[in-house]
């Protein structure tokens, strides 16, 4: 009875719900679960420590009779390359590109690139001798030419090629003026290139060149610049204008000792003149009254013609 009532109450508490709920879990439960998701974490991490123990002990097994016989892995060194091999932490020698085998227990190997590297200086801010300050970054190109000089007599070659270039770049361009800088670039830095050679040659690099990327100046400076570069400009066009006015006006001067002897020479000109203007039929062009005066001489040029004529004739006669 107790049952079938517990059955008819569940069957009830189904239809007034309207769905099936589940029943509350209990603390109890909670905590066991987390319990053996703690123990499976903790099994977990052990299986992979046992593994990795193990593994080391196998390693040294086999590695360390290798070694005491001067057998160990393999050490490639790449084209473009050198190794250096120390051996009880002493320099023992300098070995070419190959395939060599490395005694784990002695030998160490250093390797680096003997090919020409690029080295970007960071943004630098400085001021000219002209109090006028320029921020530039520089490009450095360099090479190692003594591979046990660049290895063991710096301590890092990189950086200290870096903070060399930037100290010497920054002294020697506050000795020059802005337009010393703009004007003589390339020498300027040729000298440059040169003074961080010096000291770099005893790390056993070579610089090869230095290059300024980007110069910038203040928005100001560049307007000035700007207004000096027109005014020169104008300045110019202006010399040239003047000398070809003078050229002209030599021109125009031994023109007109030619047509001031011959009358004609002068009146072809102006009627060449009016046929230039007359090309083009929207105008219309008047003459003025005085200009009709240039013609009189041809009439009495042509009466003086048939008199000369006449003469010779007679005297022919």
């Amino acid at each position: 009875m107790s049952s079938s009532s517990g059955v008819s109450g569940g069957s009830s508490s189904m239809k007034a719900g309207g769905g099936f709920h589940s029943p509350p879990v209990s603390k109890e439960m909670t905590r066991i679960g987390e319990q053996r998701r703690s123990a499976d974490t903790t099994a977990t991490a052990k299986y992979f420590q046992v593994n990795r123990a193990v593994g080391g002990v196998l390693y040294n097994l086999f590695c360390l009779p290798l070694a005491c016989f001067g057998s160990g892995p393999l050490v490639v060194v790449n084209e473009g390359h050198r190794a250096a091999v120390l051996k009880f932490g002493k320099l023992d020698r300098v070995v070419p590109p190959g395939t060599y085998s490395r005694n784990i227990g002695t030998e160490e190997f250093i390797i680096k690139s003997i090919k020409i590297q690029s080295m970007l200086l960071p943004p630098q801010t400085l001021l000219t001798r002209d109090n006028v300050p320029v921020t530039l970054q520089a490009i450095v190109f360099y090479r190692i030419v003594d591979f046990e000089k660049a290895i063991f007599q710096v301590q890092d070659m990189e950086n200290a090629t870096s903070y060399m270039a930037q100290s010497i770049l920054e002294t020697v361009l506050g000795e020059k003026t802005l337009e010393a800088l703009l004007t003589n670039r390339v020498k300027i830095i040729s000298r440059v290139a040169e003074l961080i050679d010096e000291y770099t040659t005893e790390w056993g690099i070579h610089i090869e060149t230095l290059e300024i990327r980007d110069i910038r100046v203040p928005q100001q400076m560049e307007r000035v610049m700007a207004a000096t570069a027109e005014a020169q400009r104008e300045g110019q066009a202006k010399v040239v204008m003047a000398a070809s006015e003078l050229k002209a006006a030599e021109a125009f001067a031994q023109a007109a000792d030619i047509m001031s002897e011959t009358p004609s020479a002068l009146q072809l000109r102006y009627f060449q003149t009016l046929a230039e203007v007359a090309a083009d039929r929207n105008h219309t062009i008047l003459i003025p009254s005085e200009v009709t005066n240039m013609f009189r001489p041809l009439q009495g040029w042509d009466q003086q013609q048939a008199f000369q004529l006449k003469n010779k004739e007679k005297m022919d006669d």
